[in-house]
């Protein structure tokens, strides 16, 4: 990396580069706060995001090789915060929700490649907990149930794209049971 230092703070233009010598990213401090433009490159020197720093505060878009943007949201000291929304190659949306420092939380939304909802359901601290719901790409609900860790917990009810039922499970130990129907 190269820059000034003042009285061991960063200050003015700054450039940090991959072990390769590549030019990983560059942007100026003021007092070793990142402020106004930065840039992003990838290991093989392409363009790879930018950022618009306020007091260490950015607005931050990255963006897929063929320049389409592949995220969006908010950084703060380097982690995103707040929220986000991620993009499929083709422009549309994969997924949205808020973040704390780099985690998922809260209520988020994944999308299929088409645009349809996929499924919803919130997280604590980067892991799934509470009710989430997944649905068929004609928009009728496919399952509901809980989560925790990622591991189904509760009851459980599956539909077939009809909007028929399709099964019920209870994935609480020891009633554990699992009930199909045809369609």
């Amino acid at each position: 990396m190269e820059g000034d230092l003042d009285s061991n703070l960063k200050q003015n233009h700054w450039k940090h580069y991959y072990e390769n010598g590549i030019l990983k990213n560059e942007g100026a401090y003021v007092n070793s706060l990142k402020e106004g433009n930065w840039k992003y490159y990838r290991e093989n020197g392409s363009f790879k995001a930018e950022a618009e720093f306020s007091n260490n505060e950015g607005i931050y878009i990255e963006y897929f090789e063929d320049g389409n943007i592949k995220m969006t949201g908010k950084i703060i000291d380097g982690k995103s915060t707040g929220f986000w929304k991620y993009y499929y190659p083709n422009g549309t949306i994969k997924a949205e929700g808020n973040e704390s420092n780099g985690i998922k939380n809260d209520l988020w939304l994944f999308y299929y490649e088409s645009g349809e909802l996929k499924s919803k359901g919130n997280y604590s601290n980067g892991v799934t907990t509470g009710k989430w719901s997944y649905f068929h790409k004609n928009g009728q609900l496919e399952a509901t149930g809980n989560l925790e860790g990622d591991e189904k917990t509760g009851y459980w009810n599956m539909f077939f794209p009809t909007g028929e039922e399709k099964a019920k499970a209870n994935y609480t130990a020891p009633d554990a049971k699992y009930t199909e129907y045809y369609e």
